[in-house]
């Protein structure tokens, strides 16, 4: 009698191995996967950094009404960063409310050093001397502007932004008409 090599049935100890084929179309299934959720994740990561960006803007306006309940309702007499050569001397606004905001980490935001790296990196960066990624209306060639006036003195308050975010590209979903309105997450 002839001897022929021994058939194992499947599910036996001898059928342990994946094929090729096999294992080809477990990657496959992986990578498309990972095609379909990394997209969702970047997305979830740039609302966590547009979240953490709007508190920042509000803990900053906080600390300007704690500044005015001090200052008999006047607001900051401070600079943003391109308040112009009339207000090189003037203290910026971070150096002005540095006794009502205790965490350094609020005046930089997320979407900013994801963008650009971190905030004093860059030489050339207009950021870097006026260390903060938020801007404040002080510009004294503006109408609107905050810089040293009353409470009293602004027509209508809510309509004039006080603290914006530099990194408003930075923000995915704000186009220019919605960080002009105030959009959540661009002006506070």
């Amino acid at each position: 009698m002839p001897r022929y090599p021994r058939q194992s049935s499947p599910g036996t100890a001898a059928a342990c191995g994946f094929t090729l084929v096999e294992l080809l179309v477990v990657l496959s299934i992986i990578g498309v996967l990972a095609s379909i959720i990394f997209p969702v994740l970047a997305r979830a990561k740039d609302r966590a950094y547009l979240t953490q960006c709007t508190s920042n803007a509000r803990q900053i306006g906080i600390a300007v009404k704690l500044y005015m309940q001090d200052y008999d309702d006047y607001f900051p007499y401070a600079r943003t960063v391109d308040s112009g050569s009339a207000l090189a001397d003037v203290p910026t606004l971070k150096t002005v409310l540095e006794p009502y905001v205790e965490n350094d980490q609020v005046w930089q935001c997320p979407s900013w050093l994801a963008e650009h790296g971190t905030l004093l990196a860059p030489n050339g960066s207009m950021w870097r001397s006026y260390d903060s990624t938020y801007g404040y209306n002080a510009f004294p060639d503006w109408p609107d502007t905050l810089y040293g006036r009353p409470f009293s003195a602004v027509d209508n308050p809510t309509a004039v932004p006080l603290v914006w975010c530099a990194s408003g590209s930075a923000h995915s979903g704000i186009s220019a008409e919605e960080w002009a309105a105030g959009a959540i997450g661009a002006v506070n």
